[in-house]
């Protein structure tokens, strides 16, 4: 099937009612599919703000994940074929395709590098994962966040010899590369997300201590909790895989 054509069907389709997340295997996926490596692509339409929410990626030999080059929103189905075109089709550098469509925000990684390759890697990582969203628009405040956490953790020197990992985007640590020594599952710091059993009242962030609401503690500065977070820290793990769930 001409690749053009083949965009046209599936935007089509993302048209329709439902409006599912498409990528070019013309299908609904999660980010845990099993599909060929290499360059692909996501749109998911906002509703609320009545575009269409493009990420563009590509599938790694890592298991369950996707390097993030790029995301955008756009209103026209035409521009995301020929984004997409660019991307999937004629392999173009993701800066030039940012020359023709300013709508595209690229993935920038930390300033600061890790010493260690494998804890940097392990870093932007976990940033990537966070940046390859389809619903990036939303809970902007929040998102801002999260990322200002992460920079704070990777600068923070108490951090420098520890490999970040997440699980439900819980921020975490290990003292080994393959995440076999960590801290409980329910250890972690994290940006407060409100609701009706966490009024705004509470401050920004919190550490866990446990699976309880009880079980935390919340600060108003974000290098307060960090500070207390890594002395928290201090407390060797337990020497076992038992709390190593991640994504």
């Amino acid at each position: 099937m001409n690749f053009l054509i083949k965009i046209q069907n599936q935007l089509h389709t993302l048209f329709s009612e439902e409006k599912p997340t498409y990528t070019s295997q013309n299908t609904s996926t999660t980010k845990t599919s099993v599909y060929p490596l290499g360059r692909d692509y996501r749109v998911k339409y906002a509703k609320p703000l009545e575009k269409y929410a493009l990420v563009l990626f590509e599938r790694t030999d890592e298991k369950n994940y996707e390097m993030c080059y790029a995301r955008g929103l756009f209103n026209d189905r035409l521009e995301i074929k020929g984004v997409v075109d660019l991307w999937v089709k004629k392999q173009i550098d993701i800066a030039e395709i940012k020359r023709s469509y300013e709508e595209l925000e690229i993935y920038q990684d930390f300033e600061y590098r890790n010493p260690n390759p494998d804890i940097d890697k392990a870093w932007t990582k976990v940033k990537n994962m966070f940046f390859n969203d389809e619903d990036f628009w939303e809970h902007a405040e929040w998102k801002r966040c999260y990322i200002e956490l992460l920079k704070e953790l990777k600068d923070n020197k108490a951090f420098e010899k520890l490999y970040p990992f997440t699980t439900h985007y819980w921020l975490r640590f290990s003292i080994d590369k393959n995440i076999k020594e960590t801290w409980e599952l329910d250890t972690y710091i994290f940006p407060t997300v409100y609701c009706d059993e966490v009024p705004r009242t509470l401050d920004k962030f919190y550490i866990s201590f446990g699976e309880n609401l009880q079980d935390r503690q919340y600060f108003a500065e974000l290098k307060e909790a960090v500070n207390f977070y890594a002395n928290y820290l201090n407390t060797p793990p337990p020497k076992s895989d038992k709390w190593m769930y991640k994504w």
